[in-house]
């Protein structure tokens, strides 16, 4: 769930605004944005029911929109929300019912994706970089 709400959040809407990293207004504009999506799909997601979940969750992708505006890394950001969403499904016990089976092998997928990404931008920056800039 964490990582098809941080590809939407901050790969999707940040793809969705043109220019947002050269002009302010549209900078305020993807991190209200960023907020907007995590409150509705958290809302939307307890069946319009916890409003006050979504509003906490609206406010922890506003901060993670903010920090997504000032780093411009999804894959920090990403790791903000995955230990956030982590941490949220253990404390409040919605999922005892299943399998731990499932949250590891999604946890060593996400983390197994992290780490690929890592190595290939760190591959592809050490190529530019002796490239002189030429690419």
């Amino acid at each position: 769930m964490s990582l098809g709400i941080g590809l939407f959040a901050f790969l999707l809407i940040p793809n969705m605004i043109q220019d947002w990293n050269k002009n302010k207004i549209k900078s305020v504009l993807l991190v209200f944005s960023i907020s907007f999506f995590f409150f509705l799909s958290f809302y939307v997601d307890s069946l319009f029911q916890d409003i006050e979940l979504a509003a906490t969750m609206g406010f922890i992708g506003l901060l993670l929109g903010l920090s997504y505006v000032f780093l411009g890394n999804f894959w920090v950001v990403y790791l903000a929300l995955f230990i956030i969403m982590l941490v949220n499904t253990l404390a409040d016990n919605k999922y005892d019912e299943y399998s731990y089976w499932v949250v590891i092998v999604s946890t060593l997928l996400s983390l197994t994706i992290l780490m690929f990404d890592f190595i290939k931008n760190r591959k592809n920056k050490n190529l530019y970089k002796n490239d002189n800039g030429k690419r």
